[in-house]
């Protein structure tokens, strides 16, 4: 069996693909790394409300951790559901800079 190293980016995308079937009317955005990622038609809307650079190919917006209050206070006044789906790893990591 070969194995297949997946890029960031896909990781990003199998994760929100899994989370946006559970909720299907809300924007989600995973994190990935340093950033906030969401995609498809999410992407679209996220991109129109928050001022953004659509990436055409992949069909992706992104957003630095540093911009999430500003980003989610945009989307909320803009009547979306949204979900912010983080790492567990980079929580335990904050958790443990805490400690």
């Amino acid at each position: 069996m070969k194995k297949i190293k997946l890029s960031t980016g896909n990781i990003a995308r199998n994760r929100y693909t899994n989370i946006k079937a559970k909720y299907p009317t809300t924007i989600v955005f995973v994190r990935s790394d340093d950033n906030y990622m969401t995609f498809d038609q999410d992407a679209i809307t996220a991109s129109t409300i928050l001022g953004l650079i659509l990436i055409a190919s992949s069909k992706s917006v992104s957003f630095h951790v540093n911009s999430l209050d500003l980003n989610l206070n945009k989307l909320v006044r803009a009547a979306k559901r949204v979900a912010i789906c983080d790492q567990l790893t980079a929580v335990k990591r904050k958790l443990k800079n805490l400690l």
